[in-house]
C-alpha cells in the first residue's frame, strides 16, 4: 500500500551508459534515488579505537583521511559504522559530486554498491556487483560480509587473482555464504545458486542517502526526535488543556454555588415576604372584621326601632343570631332589612309573649359579603 502512495525511482549520473529517464509520472511525494557509480567512487575502510574516537566524531576523522587521499573541490562520502571488537570498523564511498550530475532533483544520494548491499539479508555472504563503463565494456567487484553489516573485503573482478580468490571462497564455504548477483551475464557465477535481492532497502542506507526534506512513508522511524517533539508538545497541551478545564470546572462549581446561596436567600426573603403578606393580610381581615361588627352594631342601634331590644347577639362569619324583645314584632324584619351590611332576615321559630307586655324573638339575619 505504502509503495503506491511513495514510489522509489532509481536514476544514474547523466552521461552515465544507464542514464535514462524514468518510463513513468514522478509525483511530489515519490522518492528519486541518484545510484553513485562505484567506477566513480574511492572506496575505503578505516578502523578506529572506540577508547580513543567517540562515534559522533567519526565522520570528521573520515573527513580527513580522505582530504589526505583526494584534491576534489567538492567531495562528497557516504558511509557505515560497525563495531568490530574494540574498534570502529567504517565502510567509506568518496565521490566527486561536481562530476556526479542528476538530470532530475533527487531525494537521495548512494553508491550502487551500497545501494545493491542493502537489498541483501543475509548475515554473511558475497556480492557480485557489475555495472557498464561503456557500450562494450562493464566493471565487476564482489564485496563479503560477515555478521550481516562488517564488510570483509572489496575486490575488483577485472583482477584474475581476485576471481579466483573468490571462486575459492564460494567453493570453500558454500554451505555459510549466501550468494547474491545484480546481473548473470558472468561464467564466474555459474554452478552457483544466486540468491534474489530483497525487495527494500534497509532503512539504515536509506536515511544516511536522503538528501532532501522529503517524507519517507515506509520509514517513520527515522523522525522520532521529531515525533517525541510532538508527542511531549501533544501531553503539554493535554495537561494544560486539563488544567484549564479543572480551573474552569473549579469556576463553574463556585459560580453555581453562589447562584445556588442567592437563589436560596431570594427564596426565603420571598418566604419571609409571603409570611408578612399573610399577616398584613390576616391583621386587615381582623381589623376590617372587627370595623364591620361596630359599624353593624352602630346601625343595630340606630335603625331599629326603639321598642327593639337586643338580648343576644351572636356572630359567625356570614350569619348574626339576634335574640331579644319588642313590644311588636310586625316590623322587626323589615326594619333589620334596612340595615345596610345585611343581606336578609328571617324569624326562628314563634315569637313568644313575655309577662311584662312584650313579645320575645329568635331572627337569623344573613350577612352581605365582607369586602
Amino acid at each position: 500500500m505504502i509503495d503506491k502512495i511513495q514510489r522509489q525511482w532509481c536514476i544514474w549520473p547523466q552521461g552515465h551508459v544507464l542514464a535514462d529517464k524514468p518510463t513513468g509520472r514522478i509525483s511530489r511525494w515519490d522518492k528519486v534515488v541518484g545510484l553513485v557509480p562505484q567506477s566513480q567512487c574511492l572506496f575505503k575502510i578505516f578502523y578506529y579505537n572506540v577508547e580513543l574516537i567517540p562515534q559522533k566524531d567519526l565522520e570528521q576523522c573520515v573527513e580527513n583521511e580522505v582530504a589526505q587521499l583526494i584534491s576534489w573541490n567538492n567531495p562528497r562520502s557516504f558511509f557505515l559504522v560497525n563495531k568490530v571488537d574494540e574498534n570502529w570498523q567504517v565502510i567509506a564511498w568518496v565521490w566527486n559530486d561536481d562530476v556526479v550530475q542528476f538530470e532530475l532533483p533527487v531525494t537521495h544520494k548512494i553508491p550502487a554498491l551500497a545501494f545493491y548491499l542493502g537489498k541483501t539479508r543475509a548475515p554473511q555472504g558475497v556480492l557480485f556487483y557489475s555495472e557498464p563503463v561503456s557500450e562494450t565494456m562493464e566493471q565487476s567487484w564482489a564485496i563479503t560480509w560477515k555478521k550481516a553489516s562488517v564488510v570483509e573485503h572489496l575486490y575488483p573482478m577485472n583482477s584474475p587473482i581476485h576471481a579466483r580468490v573468490i571462486k575459492q571462497l564460494l567453493d570453500e564455504e558454500q554451505n555459510k555464504l549466501v550468494l547474491y548477483a545484480n546481473t548473470d551475464h558472468t561464467s564466474l557465477l555459474d554452478g552457483y545458486e544466486v540468491k534474489p535481492f530483497h525487495r527494500q532497502v534497509k532503512s539504515k542506507l536509506m536515511t544516511k542517502a536522503k538528501c532532501s526534506s522529503q517524507l519517507e512513508f515506509d520509514n517513520p522511524w527515522i523522525y522520532w526526535r521529531t515525533m517525541v517533539w510532538i508527542l511531549c508538545l501533544f501531553a503539554l497541551y493535554l495537561v494544560a488543556d486539563a488544567t484549564l478545564l479543572n480551573y474552569e470546572q473549579s469556576q463553574l462549581n463556585q459560580l453555581v454555588s453562589q447562584q445556588q446561596q442567592s437563589t436560596l436567600s431570594i427564596q426565603n426573603q420571598r418566604s419571609r415576604y409571603e409570611d408578612n403578606k399573610r399577616f398584613v393580610e390576616q391583621t386587615m381581615r381582623a381589623k376590617n372584621k372587627q370595623r364591620f361588627i361596630a359599624e353593624l352594631l352602630e346601625e343595630l342601634t340606630t335603625k331599629l326601632a326603639k321598642d327593639v331590644m337586643i338580648t343576644k347577639f351572636t356572630y359567625d362569619q356570614k350569619t348574626v343570631l339576634l335574640e331579644g324583645t319588642v313590644l311588636n314584632s310586625t316590623g322587626v324584619l323589615e326594619s333589620l332589612s334596612n340595615i345596610t351590611f345585611i343581606k336578609q332576615a328571617r324569624l326562628l321559630g314563634e315569637v313568644v309573649p313575655t309577662g311584662d307586655g312584650r313579645q320575645k324573638f329568635r331572627a337569623e339575619v344573613e350577612l352581605k359579603e365582607l369586602k
